[in-house]
């Protein structure tokens, strides 16, 4: 999201950046909102999404946006231990890089779908650290893979892994180009604005 200054409508706004904008890349809709709106600090939660592929070889469109997905494990399996990570907690040890204030996040989401021949993992919380997304799936995808670190992590619970704070137990960090950022909730003031404009 970007928040433009100009006296232009905002509905002109779309047709007048796409005449600029190369032919990949394309603005949907453009709002009006409040002048205390912020793009980054009005977020209340946000919602990332991270895509496999089922398939031994990714035919070439999508492999762009997603990773082959080699695991055998049952979806409710994955579903279980991600279930264990959900509401707040400090996260440190799934972060990349110390430039955070607080490492306290709550996560309300982190979930595996099938989705035809993807399998999309969805993460929701009202903030995420550096890394966090791409090291709590990888560590997800290593505790169930066949891996003898997958072994030694399986002998200890996620939740045991974040309180003790064993980075020993944190699996690689994934690749970045099959994460999305997937939705973005505002605070309750702002996404008023948003669904009065939608209703027009």
């Amino acid at each position: 999201m970007c928040v433009v200054h100009s006296s232009i409508k905002a509905r002109s706004l779309v047709g007048a950046l796409n005449t600029r904008l190369p032919k990949d890349v394309r603005v949907l809709d453009a709002y009006a909102v409040p002048d205390d709106f912020h793009a980054r600090y009005s977020v209340m939660h946000k919602t990332y999404r991270y895509s496999f592929y089922r398939a031994p070889i990714i035919p070439p469109p999508f492999a762009r946006y997603a990773l082959p997905y080699r695991l055998t494990a049952p979806l409710d399996h994955l579903n279980r231990a991600s279930a264990e990570l959900i509401g707040t907690h400090d996260f440190s040890p799934f972060c990349r890089k110390a430039t955070y204030k607080t490492p306290i996040r709550t996560l309300s989401r982190f979930d595996w779908q099938e989705e035809g021949n993807y399998i999309h993992v969805y993460l929701t919380a009202n903030g995420f650290l550096r890394g966090m997304v791409r090291l709590l799936v990888g560590t997800l995808i290593t505790r169930f893979s066949s891996s003898r670190l997958g072994e030694r992590m399986r002998k200890k619970s996620l939740l045991h892994i974040l309180q003790e704070k064993d980075r020993q137990c944190i699996g690689p960090s994934l690749p970045a180009h099959a994460l999305f950022l997937y939705q973005v909730q505002y605070k309750e003031q702002f996404d008023a604005v948003f669904r009065e404009r939608e209703q027009e």
